[in-house]
């Protein structure tokens, strides 16, 4: 199954995205780690991001690359593992994360 396909019927499960993309904050103590990625098109290349922040909505660092791949979901997922990186690197000092 291709992840446009699997994109489609996960979609429709979720219910409409006007409804799913409302930004809330997280728990006090927690930081949120907010990740994207786009894979590539064409001569266009695939990129991926994340940004952290905390419950009040303080701006904590972000990140951003360039990746070799047409998969969204494996763009995303390198976006996830450059947060995580970070993380354990103690850039932020994320003891309790919400992605």
């Amino acid at each position: 199954m291709t992840s446009k396909r699997y994109a489609q019927i996960f979609g429709q499960l979720r219910g409409p995205h006007r409804l799913r993309c409302n930004s809330f904050p997280p728990p006090p103590g927690w930081i949120k780690l907010n990740i994207n990625g786009i894979g590539a098109k064409g001569d266009r290349p695939g990129r991926y991001s994340g940004i952290f922040e905390d419950e009040i909505g303080t701006f904590l660092g972000r990140y951003k690359g360039s990746i070799d791949v047409e998969d969204d979901v494996i763009s995303g997922l390198e976006a996830l593992r450059h947060g995580l990186v970070r993380c354990m690197e103690g850039k932020p000092n994320a003891l309790k994360l919400l992605v």
